[in-house]
């Protein structure tokens, strides 16, 4: 009997050691992970994306000497909108733009024009890859690096370079097309000055839009997202909202929703994004006027009922002519 509560003591004491150890480990543990995660969240929220306040630019952050920041060119947030131009900022929030991120402007398809300021120093790898519409792209003499694959797929580009330059050297290295530039003075923008973009904004219950700003400052309305509640079937979306032309239709802003049996697009229209109408079963007729200038090569993908309506020989008609759509003959009214 006693033996087999001597051996009973000698289990339980290390037993309620481990016991005591493990509650300890897991504790360490989790106060570990809970500083790793409070360290991450301050990280984040130190060097963090953020965007530019009209919209057109995600800006990216990383930790340089003496606890400075250091600010590079995330992404091109307005080819989202299918905007042709870009012009970059040179600084945000005092700090200069240094350098341009891998891919930021990569897989634009509309994206035509860049111009870059003078405190870009390097190009990121493919940051300009797969741009087939892109045909300038401006470099001051400030970059000193530029990625071997920067215009991998984007066969149309003339690069704009300053004479003597490192990007005159590597046009030439690589066989680019290049032409000689002066870039103009860099120019300030109070704070208070910079125009501010809105987003998720609804109109009428029946779809989500947002406002950006162009290169040139001038405001642009785009759709975002259709209200799949709604109780319409036929869309006529408005010249203006907000007193803001809309310009743009977003990437699936009409995706996989079978409500809708028509959509007149406003006169004011420029562009339709990737995907815009894919999969969509119930659409019947969409109606574009004259002004439409771009229409993504797959923003009807799935949706090959379609019927476009036009003008003749407008973009919206060689559109359907070249994608195998059916095609009627209008002209507004």
């Amino acid at each position: 009997m006693k033996k087999s509560k001597l051996l009973t003591k000698k289990i339980l004491i290390p037993a309620g050691l481990i016991f005591v150890v493990l509650i300890g480990l897991s504790y360490a543990a989790n106060r570990t992970i809970v500083a790793d995660r409070l360290a991450e969240m301050t990280y984040r929220e130190e060097y963090g994306s953020k965007g530019t306040s009209d919209g057109q630019f995600v800006i990216s952050f990383t930790p340089g000497e003496n606890n400075q920041k250091i600010a590079s060119l995330g992404g091109f947030a307005g080819g989202f909108y299918d905007l042709p131009v870009a012009e970059v900022p040179h600084e945000y929030e005092g700090m200069p733009i240094v350098a341009v991120d891998e891919q930021a402007f990569s897989e634009f398809l509309n994206l035509q024009k860049v111009v870059l300021p003078q405190t870009i120093e390097t190009i990121g790898s493919r940051a300009f890859a797969i741009c087939p519409a892109l045909k300038e792209v401006y470099i001051p003499a400030s970059v000193v690096s530029i990625s071997e694959d920067a215009f991998d797929e984007s066969p149309n580009v003339t690069l704009y370079v300053e004479k003597g330059s490192y990007a005159e050297k590597f046009a030439a290295e690589h066989e680019m097309t290049y032409e000689f530039y002066m870039p103009e003075p860099l120019a300030d923008v109070p704070e208070e000055e910079k125009l501010q973009a809105v987003y998720d904004q609804h109109y009428q219950e029946k779809f989500m839009y947002d406002i950006i700003y162009d290169y040139t400052g001038t405001p642009l309305c785009a759709v975002t997202v259709w209200n799949a509640m709604s109780d319409d079937k036929n869309l006529e979306i408005p010249n203006q909202i907000d007193g803001v032309d809309v310009r743009a239709i977003d990437a699936e802003a009409f995706a996989k929703y079978g409500n809708l049996d028509t959509i007149v697009m406003p006169e004011t229209l420029e562009s339709v994004g990737r995907v815009a109408f894919h999969d969509n079963g119930g659409l019947q007729k969409v109606y574009f006027h004259e002004g439409v200038s771009y229409i993504a090569y797959d923003a009807f993908e799935g949706a090959s009922q379609v019927t476009i309506c036009a003008p003749k020989n407008s973009y919206a008609h060689h559109y359907a002519v070249e994608h195998g759509m059916n095609f009627e003959e209008w002209y507004g009214g």
